[in-house]
């Protein structure tokens, strides 16, 4: 079996970039063809290109499944979204208005894009089950791969580096979107004084959490903008607790963030709101704090948390263990061949 990766994709986007080395660890036979623009004279580049058996689209190639539907018309494709178009525009960031025009013309193009494939991939069962019930993908065409993570390129901080502080460090980084709460930690660093926080990042919501630490008054909390990818794992490493999400989007419930599989690879103890779909993969008290979406929630639980350092170590390793054991690049990438035979044999 031979895969083509095509459409307008990014490899190096952590999704990507973790099913890339999934399947080169597994060797399996596939070529990349990525295409800046979907259009008539790219496509045809790539018909006239290596023959496949199966062609995988990436995620966020949402507007190429449909053109390479019509340039590979017997070829099955497995598509891998990642995210609905229409949840994120309008439920999660909402910058279209729900109920109107372009709300519609969202919905119907993510149906008709998502059906288009012969199988779909969704990152949690959570996700998998909106598909089938909002976007009418059938049950049989789903696979549920989650994100998980280069446990090679994430690993714990040796004896030797581990940070000394006064105070306990917590940390967090994301795009600033809707989903990630990132006021609930913010008002929880009002609480915790006597702890320090960094948050890496920038995005949608940026403006409103500079706003917000200046109206707070707070003075325990770093904002660093964004930085290079590949000091992540040493940032991380510096953390003595590591948070997740905090939001209470529609998007929420539904996905497991890039970020908690990069915490947990590291072995830090990461606290985050408890919902379906981190419960897929995570148990609390064991591998992980799941608490509410409130920053008194979340201050408290940091509190108990610092006074608990054999607690910390506990559950950073017990993360760190199931991400070697069913999570790292390799297990995504038998997932994903998987999905790419089943697509061969519809």
């Amino acid at each position: 079996m031979r895969i083509l990766l095509t459409g307008s994709y990014d490899p190096t986007y952590n999704r990507t970039a973790i099913i890339l080395s999934g399947l080169r660890q597994l060797g399996v036979d596939f070529i990349e063809w990525p295409l800046r623009k979907v259009r008539g004279p790219e496509i045809r580049s790539v018909a006239a290109g290596d023959a496949c058996d199966v062609i995988f689209l990436p995620s966020f190639t949402h507007k190429s499944v449909r053109k390479i539907r019509n340039a590979f018309p017997n070829t099955p494709i497995v598509f891998d979204p990642l995210i609905s178009r229409y949840l994120t525009k309008v439920h999660d960031y909402r910058n279209i208005k729900w109920y109107s025009p372009h709300a519609l013309t969202t919905y119907l193009s993510d149906i008709r894009t998502f059906n288009t494939a012969d199988i779909v991939l969704a990152d949690t069962k959570a996700h998998a089950d909106y598909y089938r019930d909002h976007l009418k993908v059938p049950e049989s065409k789903l696979r549920v791969v989650p994100v998980g993570v280069d446990c090679g390129a994430f690993t714990p901080p040796s004896s030797t580096t581990a940070p000394s502080r006064a105070r306990p460090l917590i940390g967090f980084y994301g795009s600033f979107n809707p989903l990630q709460g990132i006021d609930t930690i913010i008002k929880a660093a009002a609480i915790r004084e006597d702890c320090d926080f960094e948050i890496i990042g920038d995005g949608f919501v940026g403006d409103d959490i500079r706003h917000l630490v200046a109206k707070l008054g707070v003075k325990n909390v770093r904002l660093t903008g964004w930085v290079p990818y590949q000091e992540l794992p040493q940032r991380i490493a510096s953390y003595d607790i590591a948070l997740g999400i905090f939001g209470t989007t529609a998007k929420a419930p539904l996905v497991i963030p890039n970020k908690i599989f990069h915490y947990a690879a590291c072995a830090k103890p990461i606290i985050t709101i408890d919902t379906p779909a981190i419960r897929e993969v995570f148990c609390d008290d064991l591998n992980i704090k799941l608490i509410p979406p409130s920053e008194i929630a979340l201050a408290e639980t940091i509190s108990k948390l610092v006074s608990e350092p054999d607690k910390l170590r506990q559950l950073g390793t017990a993360a760190r263990n199931l991400m070697l054991s069913r999570y790292d690049a390799r297990h995504i990438g038998e997932a994903v061949a998987a999905a790419c035979k089943d697509a061969l044999a519809k």
